[in-house]
C-alpha cells in the first residue's frame, strides 16, 4: 500500500469524529454478569423462594464454617438445585459451637475430628497456664533476713 494513503488512513482512525466528544469507558462489576446468569437459571428450573429461614451453614473440609444470616433460599426440588444468597461469615468450628451448641447435631465425623483437634489445642494452653498460677516454693525465711540487717 502506498505509504502516503496508510497515513491518511491512520490519522483518520486516530479520531473517529472532528469535534465528536470523548466517550467514557463503561466499568463494570466483575461478579454482576455472572449474578444475572445464575438468576436466569434459576428462572429457568422455576426455582421457588423458601420462607423463613434464619440461617444456613456450610462446613468446609479445613474445619471452618461459612454461616449465612438470614439468607434468601430458593429451591428447584425437581432438577435438585438450591441457591443461597445473602451476607457472609467466616469462622472456625470451635467458634460455631461457643457461639451455638446446638450445631453440634449439624456436625459429620470429619467436622468432629477438627473440633477435637481444637480442643486438644486449647487444653495444652491451659495446662501451662495453671503451672505458671502456682505458687512459688519458699527459698528462706524472711525473719532470718530481717535478723541480719539489724
Amino acid at each position: 500500500m502506498d505509504p502516503v494513503k496508510l497515513a491518511k488512513l491512520q490519522a483518520a482512525a486516530r479520531n473517529a469524529a472532528n469535534g465528536a466528544p470523548r466517550r467514557k469507558k463503561i466499568h463494570r462489576k466483575p461478579g454482576q454478569d455472572e449474578d444475572n446468569k445464575i438468576k436466569a437459571n434459576l428462572k429457568k428450573l422455576n426455582a421457588v423462594v423458601v420462607p423463613e429461614i434464619q440461617d444456613a451453614n456450610m462446613i468446609m473440609e479445613n474445619g471452618t464454617v461459612v454461616t449465612f444470616k438470614n439468607p434468601t433460599v430458593q429451591a428447584a426440588v425437581q432438577s435438585n438445585t438450591f441457591a443461597i444468597n445473602g451476607t457472609t461469615e467466616t469462622k472456625s468450628i470451635v467458634e460455631m459451637v461457643a457461639l451455638n451448641p446446638t450445631i453440634l447435631n449439624q456436625l459429620g465425623p470429619e467436622s468432629l475430628v477438627h473440633l477435637r483437634k481444637a480442643a486438644g489445642k486449647d487444653e495444652a494452653p491451659m495446662a501451662m497456664e495453671e503451672d505458671i498460677d502456682d505458687i512459688p516454693e519458699l527459698v528462706g525465711s524472711f525473719d532470718e533476713a530481717s535478723k541480719n540487717e539489724a
